[in-house]
């Protein structure tokens, strides 16, 4: 570590990533990697961190560094030790507090730094109730276009190119729906800014990335993380961070930021410790290699029975059907009142069984509607998410409710509390040994947020923590062991704190041109994602052409196919596309072990007139084979060349084909 003093800047050097400060605030002037300068605000500086303070009579107050009584900087154990002492603000009396930030190398990696903060709240009347930190402002592009790209884990993953295109985005974590994972960067050319939360409790928190403009037109951009404190609305309350936000900047681009994050996170317990009662058996022989949706009561019960039976004999592979519409209530309405099922349901579900189809219904893991006859019954408002306004030891907490379309409100439950984990558990009970179903749905845990919880009977921190990751973990394992190891678990998008307590992650909503496999390049081998939302005009119109695309995209980034009505491919005329997702499941299948257990190598780079062909490549369980799997999902022949492993491949693939290329 080197140290120059210089008026009015400090420059500190960390892991060979240089950082420059404003006296006597401690702002951030400048982040530089060798001589490239990622981050520049000019010598105003901005700030590296902002409490959100409030008191018992709702005042609120915004502090950073400027409001410090003083601020120092020096080296500490190899890393870098900032300090603020009494941050106030005197006008309305808020404060004091002290702030701490750490700086220490990350090791075996140059240019990788892992900062955490600390918050002493030395007050009697001001709750802290937010931590953002760290603020990475200024940061600037390459300057022509497509060099610049912004990638975050929505989804599959979603990239942005060109900073002057590019839109604010701002998700609050966990929720699967709209963060997955806890990371993001930004690429010019072939090197990338990671701004990764190494997060083991995955505490809720809030991901930004802005574009900013500035003087003249030109526009540069930040990054920053807010943190939510435990005990919000107490006073006295401050903030360890207790995690490390990882700064980097490291050659490539999305993906080798995908396979950092999850060289950390592959070794956490939400994707390393399934619970005691999990399946044993190797992955491979557990995946299914198609699924169809199948709501009650869009059609009878025995055309429905005869369709699937059809479905299954020409595909010719493991086939799992997801029910909806299964019990008597409406959609979205009533729950958790389930039961009694449709009386067509358990015949229904025996038939399939025996022409070994995989049953597994839906039910929602989160929800209460508060018109349902067992919320005054069970008195479940007691176990429900309450929400405070922003103030000291609030008087009146609020009943958090949602609607999905349908003119009802439900209660989000907390998942902390006993009482809910109970609930779902007799629920999946019943349907697995009950209603004789090969496994359950369990929507919203891996997609909707942890909601802000303020009511203290429940046991867990008040606002901020992470308490939504441990209470469905113990809701997972209680499940897990009412059920058996056989039975298949699965949840709604792609929350990595779901991995080692759901063997599926439902991947239906996401298609778009911005989509990367950011998900699979970071948890390939350890959790597998199912299903794209498709619908029968997809499949009809323009000869099938979306439909075709979906289902290639999914076969090259190893999820399971299908996830909607099927059976219009039964019709003679759509007879070519039917093969062709045979074809993808007949790959699917022998290649199991490999999508199943095996890594998601580099994307390779493809070359030619054609770009019709969707390709990846991927190394088995064991590191022996690679193999390219690739899918032509037009109507008319493709090739082209592929770059890979430092060679060039040609492939070719007749209409609707598919092919997997060994490459060692």
């Amino acid at each position: 570590m080197k140290k120059r003093l210089a008026t009015p800047t400090l420059e500190l050097t960390c892991n060979h990533l240089k950082l420059r400060l404003v006296r006597p605030s401690l702002a951030l002037h400048s982040l530089r990697d060798g001589g490239s300068v990622w981050l520049d605000n000019g010598p105003a500086g901005a700030p590296l961190w902002q409490l959100h303070a409030v008191d018992a009579e709702g005042w609120r107050v915004a502090l950073d560094g400027s409001k410090a009584g003083k601020a120092t900087a020096r080296a500490s154990n190899g890393g870098i030790l900032l300090e603020w002492k009494g941050v106030t603000d005197p006008a309305k009396g808020a404060g004091p507090f002290d702030v701490a930030v750490t700086i220490r190398p990350l090791a075996d990696r140059p240019s990788a730094v892992a900062w955490q903060i600390h918050v002493r709240n030395r007050s009697r009347k001001w709750t802290l109730w937010t931590v953002t930190f760290p603020i990475l402002s200024g940061l600037v592009p390459a300057g022509n276009g497509k060099a610049d790209r912004m990638f975050y884990p929505h989804g599959w993953g979603m990239e942005q190119s060109d900073l002057a295109r590019m839109t604010e985005i701002r998700r609050r974590y966990p929720r699967g729906w709209d963060f997955s994972m806890q990371f993001m960067g930004y690429t010019r050319g072939v090197r990338t800014l990671y701004v990764g939360a190494h997060d083991p409790r995955l505490t809720t928190k809030e991901f930004l990335f802005r574009p900013e403009s500035q003087p003249g037109g030109a526009k540069k951009a930040r990054f920053s993380i807010t943190n939510f404190p435990e005990n919000m609305s107490k006073a006295g309350n401050g903030f360890d961070m207790g995690y490390d936000t990882v700064v980097a900047v490291i050659p490539g681009g999305w993906y080798d930021a995908a396979r950092l994050y999850g060289d950390w996170a592959r070794r956490q317990p939400w994707v390393s410790a399934p619970p005691p009662a999990a399946p044993r058996e190797p992955r491979r022989d557990r995946e299914i290699h198609a699924w169809q949706v199948l709501s009650f009561p869009d059609k009878p019960a025995k055309e429905w029975g005869g369709q699937m039976e059809t479905l299954v004999k020409k595909l010719g592979v493991r086939f799992g059907i997801h029910f909806y519409n299964w019990h008597q209530v409406p959609f979205d309405t009533s729950y958790p009142d389930y039961f009694p099922a449709r009386k067509e349901f358990k015949p229904f579900v025996a038939r399939m069984k025996r022409a070994g189809i995989i049953t597994m219904p839906y039910i929602n893991g989160r929800l209460w509607d508060v018109n349902s006859r067992t919320w005054p019954a069970r008195r479940a408002e007691r176990f429900s998410v309450k929400y405070s306004m922003e103030r000291v030891n609030p008087r009146t907490l609020i009943q958090h409710l949602e609607e999905y379309g349908n003119g009802q409100k439900l209660a989000p439950m907390c998942p902390a509390t006993p009482f809910w984990q109970d609930t779902v558990v007799e629920l999946c009970r019943w349907i697995v040994k009950g209603l004789g179903c090969d496994g359950v749905y369990i929507d919203q845990i891996g997609a909707e947020k942890g909601e802000l919880c303020f009511n203290p009977a429940h046991g867990h921190p008040l606002g901020g923590g992470g308490y939504w990751l441990e209470g469905y973990r113990r809701m997972a394992a209680k499940i897990r062991q009412a059920v058996g190891p056989h039975a298949t678990l699965t949840t709604e998008c792609n929350w990595e704190g779901c991995i080692a307590d759901f063997e599926l992650l439902l991947s239906w909503a996401w298609f778009t041109e911005q989509d990367i496999p950011l998900f699979p390049a970071a948890y390939s081998g350890v959790t597998q994602n199912f299903g794209s939302q498709f619908n029968a005009a997809e499949i009809e119109q323009d000869g099938g052409r979306v439909f075709a695309r979906k289902m290639a995209r999914l076969f090259v980034w190893g999820a399971q196919l299908g996830w909607g009505d099927l059976t219009p491919l039964l019709k003679k005329e759509h007879t070519p596309l039917l093969a062709f997702l045979r074809t993808l499941c007949v790959l699917r299948e022998e290649n199991a072990g490999t999508f199943a257990a095996g890594r998601m190598q580099r994307p390779p780079a493809i070359r030619g007139a054609s770009r019709d062909i969707l390709c990846s490549v991927w190394e088995s369980a064991d590191g022996r084979a690679t193999t390219l799997f690739s899918a032509n999902p037009t109507r008319k022949p493709a090739r082209t060349t592929v770059v890979v492993g430092g060679g060039r491949l040609q492939v070719a693939l007749p209409p609707l084909g598919a092919r997997a290329y060994p490459l060692r």
